[in-house]
């Protein structure tokens, strides 16, 4: 089967061959052999009945040297020892990548295969409570769902699965799940996370330390023992904030933007919310990371800005009071993400 792709695979590796140097279209080769090898070795022992231990060729095979041929049988394989999940994407994908070649007979084949298996599917749902928590990521078995998926019945394999939720300034929660071997819709629920306490600890001796000049390091403007001054260490400070807000807000809309443009390109590889092909999950799943760090961005980047702006505007004109050149110490140390932002107002 890995001969449907042949005529295809050949057009492009003439011209990988024709742009790269010779290093490379070595490398190239080598590469394609080693798929080669472990292709034929997962034949033998398909034939010989051993299909735990050929799924790892194939898969493989395929991760290097990307074929329609090799990843039927990947999929013909996951089917045979019970991951009818992994086995039913594959014919999809596989079904899509016919589809796309014209190749009529084999997308009917696949799209067969897959529709069968589909009656068979074990679901799972993922319910998640605290779902706005800030930079939240939720996985299972390592892999993040993101969070388009969450609340939709989404295939999996029978057997175990281990599923976790993070975030920043929280503990971490994980369980484990048991899927079931016939067709089912299990809800899992992820419980709001706690807040964790050390993130919010401002370490003993925080408040004494000295503000520096950023024009000269190593120099302390102001110390919180400090007499004389007149409000330029607070000004300087709200200027400091400030910059970081507005780099945190031009960092949110990049990345605000990729975040559109993976979702953009998932919708051609999905049909509905729960029925994508790997790379549909993939960019859904690129989406939603690249969603995540705009949307700190964007919060941390205002905060930091607004926060930026009162302390310049509050700077004293006249000599400061000793303690409060120690208040404004917290923000330009390092627990500055952690929490010592809100109390240094």
């Amino acid at each position: 089967m890995r001969r449907w792709a042949t005529g295809l695979a050949s057009g492009i590796a003439l011209l990988t061959a024709l742009g790269a140097g010779p290093a490379r279209a070595a490398d190239s080769a080598e590469v394609r052999a080693a798929a080669q090898v472990l292709f034929d070795q997962g034949k033998t022992l398909i034939k010989a009945g051993k299909f735990a231990e050929a799924c790892p060729k194939f898969e493989e095979s395929q991760r290097l040297d990307p074929r329609i041929g090799t990843q039927f049988n990947l999929a013909d394989c996951f089917e045979h020892i019970g991951r009818t999940a992994s086995a039913w994407t594959n014919f999809v994908d596989v079904a899509a990548t016919t589809k796309a070649a014209g190749q009529a007979d084999r997308e009917q084949v696949a799209r067969d295969r897959a529709a069968v298996l589909e009656r068979k599917l074990s679901r799972i749902t993922l319910r998640v409570e605290g779902a706005s928590t800030a930079g939240l990521h939720v996985t299972r078995d390592g892999t993040e769902i993101s969070q388009a998926l969450w609340g939709t019945p989404l295939p999996i394999d029978p057997g175990e699965h281990k599923i976790e939720a993070s975030a920043p300034g929280k503990i971490a929660w994980k369980s484990t799940f048991s899927a079931s071997t016939s067709a089912s819709t299990s809800t899992v629920t992820v419980p709001a996370l706690a807040d964790d306490p050390a993130a919010f600890k401002v370490p003993e001796g925080a408040h004494t330390a000295p503000l520096v000049d950023p024009t000269a390091p190593g120099k302390a403007l102001v110390s919180p023992h400090d007499e004389g001054g007149s409000g330029t260490t607070q000004r300087i400070a709200g200027v400091a904030l400030s910059v970081v807000g507005v780099a945190g807000i031009v960092v949110g809309s990049v990345f605000g933007a990729g975040a559109k443009s993976k979702l953009d390109q998932s919708k051609d590889h999905c049909r509905t919310a729960d029925l994508c092909t790997t790379e549909g999950l993939n960019l859904v799943s690129e989406a939603r990371t690249s969603a995540t760090v705009s949307t700190i961005g964007f919060v941390a980047g205002g905060a930091a800005l607004v926060g930026g702006i009162v302390v310049f505007l509050t700077a004293p004109s006249g000599a400061p009071r000793p303690a409060a050149a120690a208040r404004f110490v917290p923000l330009l140390g390092p627990q500055f993400a952690g929490g010592t932002f809100q109390g240094a107002f």
